[in-house]
Formats: structure tokens, C-alpha cells, sequence
């Protein structure tokens, strides 16, 4: 197994026995009003689901162990060193969920291996409601892991450097995505809600000459 080193057989087999849980059957324990937490916890690890009502507020605080937050669905207003960030992942029941080892998680965080962590590359990815392309991908992994830009102003810096190096390069590819991403998805939607959807396409492939 040395070149599968997460499967190497180091350390102790745990004796305790194994445990299954639904979030849902966990008994709630209300922190403050609004603020409710479903934790599970072992010797040596807690998971904890935690639910904010509307405009719900927690007072700053912090811990011995280092803790990561990941938002499932809804949207989030935190601060972290200083740094307060609003996270928007979904509405209802809309995520992404990551089964992941602890180190793995580390590793992608420090380095920025976000592609590789969205498509399952090392870990069990779930989408629940939505879809990484076009949009949660891109920004996410290619923009944010291998760009490094993470701000409006270094988004707008970003652009304008790819502008400046070929500009009618850039505004194709940018005519095109928009096309293909936004445009075209609203026209077939339309035009399926009309019922006119597949004469429409016929249309369309005897102008481009393709064969039906």
C-alpha cells in the first residue's frame, strides 16, 4: 500500500462501535434564540449542524481546536481573523456536501486544489439541487484555486488583464460563453414553454445546412 498511503494500516483499529445518525433525529440543543445546534460528537471528534434562523446573531468568539465551516445551504455572514465574508450557497435544499479526510480538506484549503476537490478527485462529492457548471466550477476552482482571485476588485483586475492581451479574443470567448451559459438556456426555455421548441431547431439546423 506505500503508494496508496491513506489506506496503509497504521495505528490501532478503533474498538468502539459504530454509530449511524440522521441530522433530523438529532435532539436540538438551542445556544441562544434563533441559534440551534445538533451535534455529534466522539472521544476525539464533533460534527456539529448548526441552523440560523433569520437574521440571527452570534457573538464572536473562539476555541482551542481549529474548526471549519462549510454552508449547506442559505446564506451566511462570518467573521474569521478579522474578516468578515457573506456565504450564499443556496436556497432550500440546494449544496454541495463533501465526504472528506480531515487532511485532504486541509491540503485543498492551503494549496487550492479546488477542482480536483469539486470533482471527486480525492473525496465523495454530492451535489444536492445544483450544478458545477457553468457557473460554481469556474469561479470556484479555476478563477479562485488557480487564479487566486477571490475579490470583486481582483475579479475586475483579472478581466481587464486578459483584455488588454488580446482584445478581440477576449470579446469572442466572452460573446460565445454568454451565448452558451446564459442566452441560448433562456431561448430553448422559451421556446419549449411556446411548444415550438423542436420546429425551432429544425429551423435552425437547415440554416446552418446540418442534417436533420
Amino acid at each position: 500500500m506505500a503508494d496508496r498511503p491513506y489506506f496503509e494500516q497504521a495505528g490501532e483499529v478503533s474498538d468502539a462501535p459504530g454509530r449511524w445518525v440522521h441530522v433530523e433525529d438529532l435532539d436540538p440543543l438551542i445556544v441562544l434564540p434563533g441559534l440551534e445546534f445538533r451535534p455529534v460528537t466522539t472521544d476525539t471528534v464533533m460534527t456539529n449542524f448548526v441552523t440560523f434562523e433569520p437574521n440571527a446573531d452570534a457573538p464572536i468568539h473562539h476555541h482551542h481546536e481549529q474548526q471549519i465551516a462549510i454552508v449547506l445551504s442559505g446564506e451566511l455572514t462570518f467573521t474569521v481573523g478579522g474578516e468578515t465574508r457573506t456565504i450564499t450557497l443556496g436556497r432550500g435544499d440546494r449544496g454541495v456536501r463533501f465526504a472528506v479526510p480531515k487532511q485532504s480538506l486541509l491540503a485543498t484549503v492551503e494549496y487550492g486544489y479546488f477542482d480536483d476537490l469539486l470533482i471527486g478527485n480525492f473525496m465523495k462529492t454530492e451535489l444536492k439541487g445544483m450544478r458545477l457548471y457553468p457557473w460554481f466550477s469556474p469561479l470556484v476552482a479555476k478563477v479562485g484555486g488557480n487564479a487566486k482571485v477571490f475579490t470583486p476588485e481582483e475579479y475586475r483586475a483579472f478581466h481587464w488583464h486578459y483584455f488588454k492581451r488580446a482584445p478581440l479574443a477576449y470579446l469572442r470567448y466572452q460573446s460565445a460563453r454568454t451565448w452558451r451559459q446564459s442566452i441560448s438556456p433562456a431561448l430553448i426555455t422559451f421556446l419549449a414553454r411556446l411548444g415550438v421548441k423542436e420546429q425551432a431547431r429544425k429551423a435552425f439546423r437547415m440554416l446552418k445546412r446540418v442534417p436533420t
